[in-house]
């Protein structure tokens, strides 16, 4: 498919408290990357890891990268001066986020994690609104997070919420390397 072919892009929500979220989009993008669309995917709130599965996946595919900030999801960290930097580090990775999503150079554009950055009181929900209205036409975007505001529902053309009925952490299971990560 080519970027003209791709008339309309849509908005995405994959949020919930179920595992599958960051599977949903990566998946959608691997479709796209797969019929010959590029793709960037931003991660939020996730420390970067370079042996998790994603990332050495997608490094062999040329069509679609991944950006991670390097932040830890603010329920993990107990230190009150790195909290204060990684909000600020999150308005910052907001701004490039915008910048690619209208660079013209990205058909899907993912932003993992983002809809935890306004739980937590990194970024307002206004702010992500304003980047909803500006997406470029012909942009796909997917955003994905544990919660998604009504407005943010609104304005999304696909939404899909995921629950957990039953996971392993529950009984005491770690992430396990190629399931979690």
């Amino acid at each position: 498919m080519k970027r003209s072919e791709f008339k309309k892009g849509y908005t995405h929500i994959y949020f919930g408290n179920g595992k599958g979220k960051t599977s949903a989009a990566l998946g959608l993008g691997l479709r796209a990357a797969g019929c010959g669309l590029s793709v960037c995917m931003l991660q939020f709130l996730k420390k970067s890891k370079p042996g998790t599965g994603e990332l050495k996946s997608v490094r062999k595919i040329r069509n679609f990268k991944i950006i991670q900030f390097n932040q830890k999801h603010p329920m993990f960290e107990k230190n009150p001066a790195k909290l204060s930097r990684w909000k600020n580090n999150t308005v910052d990775s907001l701004r490039r986020a915008s910048v690619l999503l209208k660079s013209g150079e990205y058909d899907i554009v993912i932003l993992d994690e983002i809809l935890n950055t306004i739980n937590c009181g990194f970024i307002c929900e206004r702010t992500l609104l304003d980047l909803l209205r500006q997406k470029p036409n012909d942009v796909e975007l997917i955003l994905t997070g544990r919660s998604a505001k009504k407005n943010l529902i609104k304005h999304a053309d696909y939404v899909s919420k995921i629950e957990s009925v039953k996971h392993p952490y529950n009984k005491g299971v770690l992430a396990r390397k190629g399931i979690e990560f």
